[in-house]
């Protein structure tokens, strides 16, 4: 794959990656249509066996997303357990804050 294949291919996926984002599809639409984009750079393409491999894993990884209990399990109660510990720190900092000022303050 040369140079100019590459750069070709990196606009595809990227200009695909910002209308899906732009439009705000669902998962399961912007997974079809990564797929499909994924499989047509397969077949035209000239892609190396590692990196086609690598992609293909990737994209087995986003298609997971799609089932409700993986992302939930997984994804989600992770991102909520680290926004709850984040947002703890926060607020009980503001807590201690605003007992030591003036009530008219905040």
């Amino acid at each position: 794959m040369g140079l100019i294949g590459f750069i070709f291919w990196t606009l595809v996926f990227f200009t695909t990656l910002v209308v899906l984002c732009y439009r705000a599809v669902e998962l399961r639409t912007a997974t079809i249509a990564i797929g499909i984009v994924l499989l047509i750079f397969t077949i035209f393409g000239d892609p190396g066996n590692i990196f086609l491999a690598i992609y293909w894993v990737m994209f087995a990884l986003l298609v997971s997303f799609n089932i409700p209990e993986i992302r939930r399990n997984y994804v989600s109660s992770q991102i909520l357990k680290f926004y709850k510990s984040v947002m703890q720190v926060v607020f009980g900092g503001m807590e201690k804050f605003s007992a030591a000022t003036p009530i008219g303050m905040f």
